[in-house]
């Protein structure tokens, strides 16, 4: 019946697939849907029976079954899980069809048993000048951070192996980011870890400072707390605090506070509208380069943690030290809610006592 795979049924016109129950006129060989047949009550070119017709697929039909016939052959062979990202290949495949790894040559999933780097696997390079990472796994003492899985953005591993990143763009475990080795990086950044890897390669490679995070443009603050960058978002905070005085200094005018009333309208004005602008180019600014401040404090904290590792694995501390902190972020929201409450009250006080 697979031999029909892709051609269409005389009936209902739907090509055939691999799980249809198929049957065949005895007289012309055509084939149909049981259902199809049943229905119809007989072969649809019963005029045509005693005549020396014989059933052939189009031209179209009969490539589309050659395909499936392939395909069905293909899938049914032995297959190879790719070192990389697991997914199934053929085994007489030389790279993987998902992320473009090679399947030949590679050693227990991480570099190839010649200690060499296989050919051309996007732009990737070689592991350390053409030698292989260190071993991990059973008897090496270390956990393999790097070991083949399902593919999982949020870990270090599928940090370097994002299928939807150009293979140019695509950023080897040793290769150096900001003078650290990029498995480094991926512990310490945790959530993510592919965004952050492959913005930091562009910058790299282009030498610009500029990659944009519509997070940081949006959020400000928030974002940076949450990337646990203290110094950065409380700066951030100050900076929006003194930009939001105008607008304080507006509230207290209307209200009629005791502190605003001398205030000029067109001063004011003047006031709201530059305090306006400069916001509009804050958030720019802390779109454009949060990840140029991401990367060099980032950096900063992982050199230092190898440093004062020494020879102990530092994959827990850069863990503990990147990543994201909600809590943080929560605290700062619930702090800056408070905060604006508060000050709103304090200008509104004359109305508010009206109103009491």
């Amino acid at each position: 019946m697979s031999n029909y795979i892709g051609c269409k049924c005389p009936v209902c016109q739907q090509p055939f697939t691999e799980t249809d129950d198929i049957v065949v006129c005895p007289e012309c060989g055509a084939p149909y849907h049981r259902a199809c047949y049943q229905k119809q009550g007989g072969c649809v070119y019963a005029s045509k029976h005693g005549t020396g017709f014989e059933w052939k697929p189009d031209p179209a039909a009969n490539q589309a079954a050659e395909a499936g016939r392939a395909d069905s052959a293909r899938y049914s062979d032995p297959q190879v899980a790719c070192p990389v990202c697991g997914a199934p290949n053929p085994t007489t495949g030389l790279f993987c069809e998902n992320c473009g790894a090679p399947l030949r040559g590679m050693q227990d999933g991480h570099g190839p048993a010649t200690g060499q780097m296989p050919p051309a696997y996007g732009d990737y390079g070689s592991f350390g000048g053409g030698q292989v990472p260190p071993r991990y796994g059973p008897g090496s003492g270390q956990e393999d951070p790097f070991a083949p899985h399902e593919p999982d953005f949020s870990n270090p591993f599928g940090a370097f192996q994002a299928n939807f990143v150009f293979s140019g763009m695509r950023v080897d475990p040793e290769e150096e980011l900001e003078g650290v080795k990029a498995r480094h990086w991926a512990a310490y950044l945790g959530k993510n870890a592919s965004f952050y890897l492959n913005g930091f390669k562009a910058m790299k490679e282009t030498g610009r400072k500029v990659v944009a995070s519509f997070a940081a443009f949006f959020f400000g603050p928030f974002y940076f707390f949450y990337r646990k960058m203290w110094t950065e978002g409380l700066a951030l905070l100050a900076i929006n605090a003194v930009l939001r005085i105008p607008v304080v200094l507006q509230l207290m005018s209307y209200a009629g506070h005791p502190l605003a009333v001398a205030m000029p309208e067109q001063t004011l004005n003047i006031l709201l509208a530059v305090s306006s602008t400069l916001n509009i180019v804050l958030m720019f600014l802390q779109g454009m380069f949060a990840l140029w401040l991401y990367r060099r404090r980032g950096a900063a904290n992982i050199r230092r943690i190898l440093e004062n590792s020494q020879n102990a694995d530092p994959t827990a501390a850069l863990a503990k030290a990147g990543g994201v902190s909600v809590a943080g972020t929560l605290i700062s929201v619930v702090a800056c809610t408070a905060l604006t409450y508060a000050v709103s009250v304090f200008a509104l006080w004359p109305v508010l006592t009206t109103m009491l």
